[in-house]
Order: C-alpha cells, then sequence, then structure tokens
C-alpha cells in the first residue's frame, strides 16, 4: 500500500514537471518568452542602479560551504586546459621536474589574488563588477569590466573549441566515417567543414545549460567532478599499462639548458599563472554565495592542489604516450584520437564524452557566469534578453 502511495506521488510530480517543462517550451518558440522578468534589487531603491545580482547577495541565496568551495575548485580546475599546460612542458623539452614545481609554484601564485579577491566577495557579498567601484570609482570601474568582460569572451570561445574536438572524438567513435566528411571551406577559415560540425553540436548542447542559474547547477558541477576524475585517471592507467609503464619520464634530461633553459621555465610558470588570472580577479562572482566567510581561505588549499592533480596526470599519460605513438601528445583528446578498433573507439567515445561535460562546466563556472555578471553591470534596471 505504501509502496504504490509513494508510486502515485511520484508519477504525479512527474507528470506536473513534465507539464511545466512543455509549457516553458512553449513559450519560447516566440521572442517574448526569453524576455525575462524584472528583478528587484535587495537593498537599494526601486528605480536605482542596480538589481537583484549587482546587489548584496540575499540571505536565501547564500548557500555555499566550505565543501562547496572544494567541489567548485575540483569542477573547474579538472579541464583540459589544465591537462595540456602541464603535458606541454614536456613536450617542449623540459623534465617532470621543472613541470612539477612550475606547476606548483605557478598555481601557488594565483592564491594570492584568489583569496584577497575572494574574500571582498565573502565578507561583503558582492560581484566583481561592484567590488571594482572601490579601486576604480563608478564611472572608471567600467572600464576594467569591460576588459574582464572581453577576456571572458575569449576564454569562452577557446573552451568551446576545446570542447567540440572532444565533440568528434564521441561522433567519430560511432561513425569513423565522421571524419572523412568533405572540406568545402576555404583554408582562410581555419576550420574544416566537419570541425565545423563538431563546433556547432558543442554549442548546440552547450547553451541550454547555460541558461540555468548558477545556484541551481550544484549536482551538474558534482556530476563533472567525477566523470572526468574517473575518465582521467583511467586514461592514464590505461596508457601506462599498454607501455609498460610511465615511459622514461622519470630518466628524461632536459634538452635545453643554459639561459634557454630558465626562460623557458619561467614561460611555462607565467603560462600557468596567466591562465587562471582572469579567475583570480573575478573570484567575488562566486565567494559572494558563502554562508560564512572563512571558507574563502581554504581556496589557497584546494585550488593549488586540484589544478596540479590534473597536471600530473597529463605529464605521465604524454610520457607513456610517447613510448605508444612517438611523440609527446600533450591533448588528451589528441591522445584518444589514437584509438582505433572496438575497444579504442569505445574508450575514446567515454574520453571525448567526459572532456565535453568539463569543458562545459568549465565555461559556465568560468567565463559564462562572470560575463554575465559584468553585462548586467551596464544596464541594471531592465530585464535581459
Amino acid at each position: 500500500m505504501a509502496f504504490a502511495s509513494a508510486t502515485a506521488l511520484m508519477t504525479s510530480s512527474l507528470r506536473r514537471r513534465g507539464e511545466r517543462i512543455k509549457e516553458h517550451i512553449k513559450q519560447k518558440k516566440s521572442p517574448s518568452g526569453w524576455v525575462l522578468p524584472r528583478q528587484m534589487t535587495t537593498f537599494a531603491d526601486e528605480d536605482s542602479w542596480s538589481n537583484i545580482d549587482s546587489g548584496v547577495t540575499p540571505i536565501e541565496r547564500r548557500t555555499w560551504s566550505t565543501w562547496t568551495v572544494l567541489g567548485f575548485w575540483f569542477s573547474d580546475a579538472l579541464n583540459a586546459q589544465g591537462w595540456e599546460c602541464a603535458a606541454s612542458i614536456i613536450a617542449i623539452g623540459l623534465t617532470w621536474r621543472e613541470a612539477l614545481y612550475c606547476l606548483i609554484i605557478g598555481y601557488s601564485m594565483v592564491t594570492i589574488p584568489l583569496v584577497l579577491n575572494g574574500a571582498i566577495g565573502a565578507h561583503l557579498h558582492v560581484n566583481f563588477a561592484v567590488a571594482s567601484r572601490s579601486s576604480f570609482g563608478f564611472y572608471l570601474s567600467r572600464a576594467a569590466v569591460v576588459i574582464r568582460m572581453i577576456t571572458a569572451l575569449f576564454w569562452h570561445a577557446i573552451q568551446t573549441y576545446t570542447g567540440s574536438t572532444a565533440m568528434t572524438q564521441i561522433i567519430r567513435a560511432i561513425w569513423p566515417s565522421y571524419l572523412n566528411i568533405p572540406n568545402s571551406l576555404p583554408a582562410s577559415a581555419g576550420i574544416t567543414s566537419q570541425q565545423m560540425c563538431s563546433h556547432i553540436l558543442f554549442w548546440s548542447l552547450q547553451f541550454p545549460l547555460l541558461l540555468i542559474p548558477p545556484h541551481k547547477l550544484r549536482w551538474f558541477f558534482v556530476f563533472k567532478t567525477v566523470v572526468v576524475l574517473v575518465t582521467s585517471v583511467a586514461t592514464v592507467i590505461a596508457l601506462c599499462v599498454q607501455a609498460g609503464g610511465a615511459g622514461e619520464i622519470w630518466a628524461q634530461q632536459a634538452t635545453v639548458s643554459g639561459s634557454a633553459k630558465d626562460w623557458m621555465i619561467l614561460q611555462s610558470m607565467s603560462s600557468i599563472t596567466g591562465s587562471w588570472l582572469t579567475m583570480a580577479t573575478n573570484i567575488p562572482d562566486f565567494t559572494r554565495y558563502l554562508k560564512k566567510s572563512n571558507g574563502v581561505y581554504w581556496q589557497a588549499l584546494f585550488m593549488p592542489f586540484l589544478a596540479s592533480l590534473i597536471g600530473v596526470f597529463g605529464i605521465i599519460a604524454a610520457s607513456a604516450g610517447k613510448v605508444l605513438y612517438g611523440s609527446y601528445i600533450w591533448d588528451p583528446v589528441q591522445l584518444a584520437a589514437q584509438w582505433d578498433g572496438p575497444s579504442g573507439r569505445c574508450g575514446a567515445f567515454f574520453v571525448g564524452l567526459s572532456w565535453v561535460i568539463a569543458q562545459i562546466g568549465t565555461n559556465i563556472s568560468a567565463n559564462v557566469i562572470s560575463c554575465s555578471n559584468d553585462m548586467v553591470l551596464f544596464e541594471p534596471s531592465g530585464p535581459l534578453m
């Protein structure tokens, strides 16, 4: 009896949810359905230059804890660029030792502005666009916001392109002939017809998730963390098993020396640091949701460890890949592209799927939310399309 009641209740709940989804989709068929209702500010006057996103975070939205910060960095650090950046250090002629201390020092340097800027959001519960007014003033802060917004657009494009290469692996794993699509685009386009198809498919898959409010994406980021972490470990293990170990990584000697080596180390370290400085700048966009401000300081431990972890995976995989394929392959998607046959294509499918999920999650957390907060600054009093 109890089971029947529970089943009926679940069925009724799913039916109501399905009806709401159908009604929501019906509304989106017209331009007016994409107009968001005006959201009022939390503390400022009704006609002031503010709204709920650019104002102080309401208490009911302060739902983040220290564990949420850990989950956020798990999600954000697990991306293809973190894997590639470390693996490419091996590919250019340095050893795992230089790569490791470049990772540790580079990421540790990022934590300084990360924690200091994050403390603003954690204590005052405002986003980067508002926090920047304390340094630049009300009007000049718009220049800083525009620069950050443009940077987010560039990174969004980079992450989307990387995601499209992972989408290629998903499709070619099912239909190998997908790679043979004839190219009808000129060389000046910088992309082939097949790559354009993958790009459009990835973008189409990503777009609906961009419409979900950030405070409702918690379980997506948990899902991404589990999938990407499991796939990364499985990739490293599979390559090491096939190569009979991690390759010559432990005995590898640098192919450069002297000042050339020193400058290469500094360049690598700068590349690692620079890839996260945009995030360190706009981190108040996320720490504003913390219930207790002391959670922000744990980032100094979480971020370097997690970002270095995915980098170590990349270093080991690149070394094992050299044994198998004859060269250092620093892109995890390109590693999967080497896998053929039924079992190889199956592995390529799951690797491609995990990096598609990874890039969508990183795009949302690192680029889309930040850029949207920046855009709200310029027209906070009206509805957004």
